[in-house]
């Protein structure tokens, strides 16, 4: 492992797929509409893999 970032952005395509609502409650929130903490709730196991690669092209040598 070379580098370990922890951010929001990482964490919320995790956080919606394992179930939680957060832009749903997030926009109740903004519109003082009443917040659903048990909508924020998610299921365990799911893990974010984010796979990447540098491609180098060299020009062949004759």
């Amino acid at each position: 492992m070379t580098e370990v970032n922890a951010r929001f952005a990482g964490g919320f395509p995790a956080s919606e797929a394992a179930g939680a609502d957060l832009t749903g409650q997030l926009l109740a929130g903004l519109f003082k509409k009443p917040v659903d903490h048990d909508r924020l709730q998610y299921k365990p196991g799911v893990c974010l893999t984010k796979y990447t690669e540098t491609l180098i092209v060299e020009e062949g040598q004759e």
